[in-house]
């Protein structure tokens, strides 16, 4: 394999794992939905998967894990479930590919390690496009 695609290779890796570090931070972050009412101007509300935080103007943020998940509202149950899955997909996408890039040496040189090596990175390739549609 050449040199270019090796590189391409690489590129593509990286991407992904940026991609899949962008989906977990995403889903740690609180600010997921924001509202803010007519009666309270200085303060202002972040609902996000796993905790809500009251932010008010002066700087300050104090946020609160969740009481209980049946007071969740639904979208936010939803969400949970799919950024969840997507995570665990994109994970398992990321072991399938790398032992599949040409630079790591996992399977014999043969033909059949070639292709062994190929359906490694189509599989993680198809398991990280799952993953981004699950985050979709």
């Amino acid at each position: 394999m050449d040199l270019c695609a090796s590189t391409l290779e690489l590129l593509g890796m990286v991407v992904y794992m940026a991609a899949w570090l962008c989906a977990l931070a995403t889903t740690l972050m609180p600010q997921w939905l924001t509202l803010s009412t007519d009666l309270l101007l200085t303060e202002s509300y972040e609902l996000g998967l796993w905790e809500t935080c009251v932010v008010q103007d002066m700087g300050g943020m104090e946020c609160r894990p969740y009481d209980s998940l049946l007071g969740l509202p639904q979208d936010i149950k939803v969400a949970r479930v799919f950024m969840c899955i997507s995570l665990a997909v994109g994970l398992l996408g990321l072991l399938l590919a790398i032992p599949g890039l040409h630079l790591v040496n996992s399977f014999s040189q043969g033909l059949e390690g070639c292709r062994a090596k190929r359906i490694m990175k189509v599989a993680g390739g198809v398991l990280g496009m799952v993953a981004g549609v699950l985050s979709l």
